[in-house]
């Protein structure tokens, strides 16, 4: 999709595949950093199920990322990040950029795990 063409557009060689973010094939502990640009819940899905793939999202982010990784999250849905950061003691929340992103209010995270 986009990524594919942003990607191709860059002139580098990158590997880039489709998972359920609830359930990766990937081991535990095994991904250094994720960069990930979540649903905001206006062109793809709502808030509401957000509210559900959130929370799937987390716990997967807490299972393959290994201490010391990172994790840095492009969203609109700022309650509802640091609410989920806040459940998982190796999340440390580091920083928060404010921007605009077409007119819509976004964030964002950077999230270091911790050893």
């Amino acid at each position: 999709h986009t990524a594919g063409g942003n990607v191709g557009a860059s002139g580098r060689l990158v590997d880039l595949a489709l998972w359920d973010v609830s359930s990766m094939p990937l081991r535990d502990r095994s991904v250094d950093k994720l960069v990930c640009n979540l649903p905001f819940g206006k062109q793809m899905g709502t808030h509401e199920e957000n509210q559900t793939l959130y929370p799937s999202f987390f716990r997967e982010m807490a299972r393959i990322i290994r201490p010391g990784g990172r994790a840095v999250l492009l969203t609109s849905e700022a309650k509802l990040v640091r609410g989920l950061a806040s459940r998982y003691r190796k999340m440390n929340l580091r920083r928060c950029l404010k921007i605009d992103l077409l007119g819509v209010k976004a964030y964002i995270y950077v999230i270091d795990f911790r050893q």
